[in-house]
This record gives structure tokens, sequence and C-alpha cells, in this order.
């Protein structure tokens, strides 16, 4: 299997060489992630990640050993500036006094993500996503299903959703039900405003 991945910040090379051989039955020297610098210069939101993961790529081998990782996440918060970990002032509320919780609440999220999760009832897959329609919601059951799972944004899922491609369970978690729309090559298929995505 190969992943081919535009030049990006360490996290998502990582995260798309994990999609290459997800389930490990293949040697790792068959497994090749090629990561790809694009003609077109990268929109500046991405500058940054882009910039840290080439500081790392260039002093480390092991890309997915601790040390890379500490490396990368470092180097971006140097680049990003101090107060790029509290961009919200989340700290600063709670040091008022007046511990507003239910702002504290609104304010902070683990991971900002302007993504939502579909799954792919394929494989095993199939078998999980009858026992969430079943009912079934567990950390176990989750964790498996994340094997199978497709990020895509907000305004992609909202036109597989409309197309009906999609069955939303408890009004969250979806599953795709035009499975024509995936392929094991490429990935998830999809028709959004701006044209044909692959999500893999």
């Amino acid at each position: 299997p190969a992943v081919f991945r535009e030049e990006a910040g360490l996290d998502s090379i990582l995260q798309a060489a994990g999609r290459c051989n997800r389930e490990g039955k293949r040697p790792a020297a068959e497994s090749v992630v090629a990561i790809f610098r694009g003609e077109d210069a990268p929109p500046s939101l991405f500058s940054i990640p882009i910039a840290a993961g080439r500081q790392t790529i260039s002093k480390f081998e092991e890309l997915d050993s601790k040390g890379a990782i500490f490396h990368y996440f470092q180097e971006l918060l140097d680049l990003k500036g101090k107060d790029a970990q509290d961009q919200k002032k989340i700290l600063s509320l709670i040091q008022s006094g007046a511990m507003p919780f239910c702002t504290i609440a609104e304010q902070f999220h683990l991971i900002e993500s302007g993504t939502r999760t579909v799954y792919i009832p394929k494989g095993e897959g199939a078998e999980y996503a009858d026992r969430l329609r079943q009912g079934e919601r567990s950390r176990s059951l989750f964790r498996k299903l994340g094997l199978y799972g497709v990020s895509v944004y907000e305004q992609h899922f909202q036109a597989l959703y409309d197309a009906g491609d999609l069955e939303l369970l408890d009004g969250e978690t979806a599953v795709l039900t035009n499975l024509d729309l995936y392929k094991e090559s490429t990935g998830l298929s999809l028709e959004a405003d701006n044209g044909k995505a692959e999500f893999i």
C-alpha cells in the first residue's frame, strides 16, 4: 500500500501514515508514505505547522518517535508564540476568582476541529455499525469503530446528509448508507459545493 500526502504538519503526516497499513497486516517495508510539495504555496493557515514539520523531519529519522513528536510540538509552540496555548484567555477567567463555569465550558475545546466523523460500515465496520443501531454505546465499541471512521468538513457532512447518504444516530453519530461513495483505494468520495473531493 502507499499513501501520498502533501506537505503538512507532522501530526497530519503521521495521521495519513497510519492509514497506509492501518491493520498492520503488511510489512512496514511495503507500506510507503510519500510526502510531496504542491506546485502552489499552501494556505497561510498551514505555514507554521509545515515549518515546524520541516524542522523536525530534518532532525529525526524516526518521525513517529517520542523525541520527534515532542520536538515538533515544541517547535510549533515556539513559532506560534507564548499565547498560542490559551488564545481564548481561559486561564485568566479561572484566575479572576469568579470561576464562570458556563463560559469556560463554551470556550474550551480540547481539539478545535471543524470536522465530523462518518463511519463506514464495511468489513467488521458493518457489525460495529449494527451494534450502534441497536443502541450500544461504549468506549470499546467507538475505539473499534475508529478504524472505520472518516473525518469530513461540516459542509461536506451536510451535503452527504442532504443527499440521503448518511444515517444519523442519536442526532450525532453518522453511518454512511451509500457505500458506492467509498472505495478502499481512494477513500470517501463526495460531491460538495467546491467540486469533487477525496477523503482518505
